[in-house]
This record gives structure tokens, C-alpha cells and sequence, in this order.
């Protein structure tokens, strides 16, 4: 009995270490190694039951795994079929998501003969030498570069509408002065943004990086909020102007803020306005990375959007900028961000969104384009409330208090904001409906407000069957609007 019950023991912390050392080391087939510690301790138990009776292994025995027990991965939403991920890709990317989809939701379908005169398809790929991308990525210690990426397979951001990541929720703590009833005073409402300072700082360089073709390339912080925040600056060579390098402030989308790094993703879309001679700076947003602070959402939190207005605070006062020639870039969960730094400052002269998160509040709120429903109840899966409860409790839903949604609503300023704007979007989107840039257009001609918008038929989120041609038609726009004469 004694004999029995050692055995026992002994095949219970078999496991028990096989298990907390499989998950320690980040095994993703720990039940493999539960199997193999099973298969290890039960022999020892033969060889103890019989000690007298040596026990000859059978070479041709596999340790037992189950066939039907797939490798276990970190569940992550699709990448709507960007093509294949770059050597530095440990993992997909997905974006800032609805905790309460279900599912991904289809794309939204549009008559292409119907739409607007603006929006055409894709032209011919304009000529490689116009809009080549060159720079691979870069290590964060500034070691060697990873070999060169074709750009069109470079996924740079999955769905912000997906669940997977938390902008859904949400549960910020209400800012002083806040007036129940009175949504002018809520921390999303675009006057009280508009009525926010935002001084940034000197940047600072920490870290000197590979340069780029004919540009320096450094990791640079500054301040936003109390916080340091790094971002990926990019400075051309040659002689300043006699006012400053004109500016491009990069607004990225959603990436999981532990896997964020500094100088991964973007790389090629930033090298593109970087060659064309623009300083450029990519904020990294608080909670990212390396940078100060808790990761928040676009959504139902200013933060980000205070980041990037710190952000451009600080590149403006930079010697060898120019502070009236600044354009701002954004994409997807990063085009919500864009849009809301115009209606909220007059110094970005104009903006390229790509893919974005645009729509109106009371369109992301009723799901715009998208099939999925909200799972009843409140709460997120974590238990905490997301922005749609939140601004419910507050203001009601939106067909009861048009005025409470407007406040908080880019959409509802746009006569106010600051530049022309370039929309570009793909058809198969899965990720964000191509209809969010449509109605923004839509929008922007019944504001009176300048914006041109062009839809890729068949492509996806990241554009990357048309990455030379949109990359082209932005730095073009960014140089009629914001290079200029100076």
C-alpha cells in the first residue's frame, strides 16, 4: 500500500511540474507535455513494481500525443488577408476592438456605379521610382535591419471593430467640472477638447537608429499628460529650408500595446513621406511599447487623442520644423484619431486617413455596415462597461438625444475642421465597412469642406494590392497642401 501510494504521488507531481514548466515556458502544447509525463511517470511506476524484471524501451514507441488536439495559440482576430507577415511578425495584429461582437462582420457592400463622382477604383500602380518603399524594419536595440519587405505583404493592422482587444472596454473615471446632463462637459466632448492645453515638450532623442535613404531615423520622447511617450522620428538630410522641414505626425493603428515595438510596423509607410521630405514622427500612445502610461481605446477615451496632440505640440518645436507646414496621417484606428486632432486644432493643413474608423458615433454605436449585434447585457467579458453603456447611461441612446452624441462626434464639427482630407479604403475590408469612408465624404461636401476620397475595389484593409498607388496619392496630396511653396 505504501509501494501504491508513492506511486501515486509520484505520478501526480509528474504532471503537476510537467503542466507549470510547459506554461512557464510559454509551451502552447502543454497538454503534449502532460501526455509525456503521464507516458514517463507510468513506466518509472512499472520499474518499481518490478524492480527485479529490467524493462527493455521499445524503440519504435512515440511518446503519446493526441492527434486531435490542435497547438494552442493566443486567440487574435483574422488579418483580412494582408499576405504574408514580415520576418519581425511574432504575431498577428489585430485592432481596437467591440468586445460584443460576436464574429467578424462582412464588409459592407456598395454599388461602385452609384457612388460618388470622387470615388474612383485604383489606377495602374504608379511607376516604382515615384513610390518605392525601401526601409525594412528595425530592431529596438538598433541592431542589423531584418532583410528587405515587399511592401504589399506587409500587414500593418487587423480589425479595430473585432473583439480581441479593449476598446470596448472601458470605464474611465469622470474629469472635475464634469455636469451630468450637460454632454459639453463630457471628457470625449469636442469643445471641452478644443478648450484643453497641450503643451508637449522638447523631443528627446533616446536612441539612434539605421538611417533611411536620404533621412536620419531616431527614437525621440517627449511629454504628454505627465507621461514619456517615445515615437519613431525621421528628420531629411540635406539643407533646412529657410522655414523648417514641412511635418507629417503618423497616427498608427491598433496593435496590442505588450507587442508593440517603436520600430516595427509603419516602417514602409512612414520611409515613403520620410524620402519625399517630411519630418516625420509616429507617437507610440501611451501604454505601448516602451511608453509611460495604461493603454486605453480611440473610442470611449480622449487619451490617445491627447497623446497625438502632444505630439504635435512637441514637433513643432523642434528647430528644423516648419509649424505651418504640418500634415497628420492616420489609419484606421489611427483615422478616428486624425479626424478628431482636426475638428479640435487649426494647425494641421491636411489629412490622409487610410481605412479609418470614421464613422459618426451614432453610426458605431448602430453598427454601421456591419452584421454583428451586441451580446445582451452591459458589460464586456472582463466585467467592466464599454463606451456604448457609458455614454447611454449618460446621454440616452442616440435617436433620443441627437445633440448628447453630436457633442462627442468628430463628425458633427466637421465645418470647423481644419484641412481638406484624403479617404482612401478597400472593398473587402473585413475589418472596418468601406461605408464609414464614404458617408465621411458624404459628410464632408454637406459641411462645405474640401475631401476627395478614392475606393480600391477588391482590397483589403492595409491596401496592399495598391500600396505604391495610395502611398503616391498621399504624399502628392501632402505635398499640394502642406509642402507647397515653402
Amino acid at each position: 500500500m505504501i509501494r501504491s501510494r508513492v506511486l501515486s504521488f509520484m505520478l501526480m507531481f509528474a504532471v503537476l511540474a510537467a503542466f507549470t514548466g510547459a506554461c512557464a515556458a510559454g509551451d502552447t502544447d502543454a497538454p503534449a507535455a502532460v501526455d509525456s509525463a503521464v507516458t514517463e511517470a507510468s513506466a518509472a511506476e512499472g520499474a518499481l513494481a518490478q524492480p527485479a524484471v529490467p524493462v527493455q524501451p521499445d524503440a519504435d514507441a512515440a511518446i503519446p500525443t493526441s492527434s486531435s488536439e490542435a497547438v494552442v495559440e493566443e486567440a487574435v482576430p483574422a488579418e483580412d488577408d494582408p499576405g504574408s507577415a514580415p520576418p519581425d511578425a511574432a504575431v498577428p495584429e489585430p485592432v481596437d476592438s467591440d468586445s460584443d461582437a460576436e464574429a467578424p462582420a462582412p464588409a459592407a457592400e456598395i454599388d461602385t456605379a452609384s457612388a460618388d463622382a470622387d470615388l474612383e477604383p485604383a489606377e495602374a500602380t504608379l511607376d516604382s521610382a515615384s513610390a518605392e518603399v525601401e526601409a525594412p524594419p528595425v530592431p529596438e536595440d538598433g541592431g542589423p535591419a531584418a532583410a528587405s519587405v515587399d511592401p504589399a505583404s506587409v500587414p500593418v493592422e487587423g480589425d479595430p471593430l473585432q473583439p480581441g482587444a479593449p476598446d470596448e472596454a472601458v470605464s474611465f473615471a469622470l474629469p472635475p467640472g464634469y455636469e451630468v446632463g450637460n454632454p459639453a462637459t463630457h471628457p470625449l466632448a469636442i469643445e471641452r477638447l478644443r478648450g484643453l492645453s497641450y503643451p508637449g515638450s522638447d523631443l528627446v532623442v533616446v536612441q539612434e537608429l539605421p538611417a533611411g535613404s536620404n533621412y536620419s531615423r531616431s527614437v525621440a520622447t517627449y511629454q504628454s499628460d505627465g507621461l514619456t511617450i517615445r515615437g519613431l522620428l525621421t528628420i531629411p538630410n540635406g539643407e533646412r529650408p529657410p522655414t523648417g522641414w514641412p511635418v507629417v505626425i503618423f497616427n498608427h493603428g491598433y496593435i496590442p500595446p505588450a507587442q508593440y515595438r517603436t520600430t516595427e510596423r509603419y516602417v514602409a509607410y512612414q520611409d515613403a513621406f520620410a524620402r519625399a521630405g517630411y519630418i516625420t514622427y509616429k507617437s507610440d500612445y501611451r501604454g505601448h511599447g516602451s511608453s509611460e502610461g495604461e493603454s486605453g481605446s480611440s473610442r470611449g477615451t480622449p487619451d490617445y487623442t491627447v497623446d497625438v496632440m502632444n505630439a504635435l505640440a512637441s514637433v513643432e518645436r523642434h528647430p528644423d520644423s516648419d509649424p505651418e507646414r504640418i500634415g497628420m496621417w492616420g489609419h484606421s484606428m489611427g483615422g478616428l484619431v486624425t479626424l478628431k486632432s482636426m475638428v479640435i486644432s487649426d494647425r494641421i493643413k491636411a489629412g490622409v486617413i487610410w481605412a479609418g474608423v470614421v464613422a459618426s458615433y451614432p453610426d458605431l454605436y448602430n453598427r454601421l455596415g456591419r452584421s454583428d449585434q451586441p451580446s445582451s447585457g452591459s458589460q464586456d467579458r472582463s466585467g467592466r462597461r464599454g463606451w456604448r453603456t457609458e455614454l447611454v447611461e449618460l446621454f440616452g441612446p442616440p435617436e433620443e438625444n441627437a445633440a448628447g452624441w453630436d457633442a462627442v462626434s468628430p463628425n458633427a464639427h466637421l465645418a470647423a475642421i481644419s484641412g481638406p482630407l484624403q479617404l482612401h479604403h478597400g472593398t473587402a475590408d473585413s475589418s472596418v465597412p468601406v461605408i464609414y469612408s464614404t458617408r465621411l465624404q458624404e459628410q464632408m461636401e454637406a459641411a462645405g469642406r474640401p475631401s476627395e476620397t478614392f475606393v480600391y475595389e477588391g482590397d483589403d484593409h492595409n491596401l496592399a494590392g495598391n500600396l505604391s498607388t495610395a502611398l503616391a496619392r498621399s504624399v502628392e496630396f501632402f505635398d499640394r497642401h502642406v509642402k507647397g511653396g515653402g
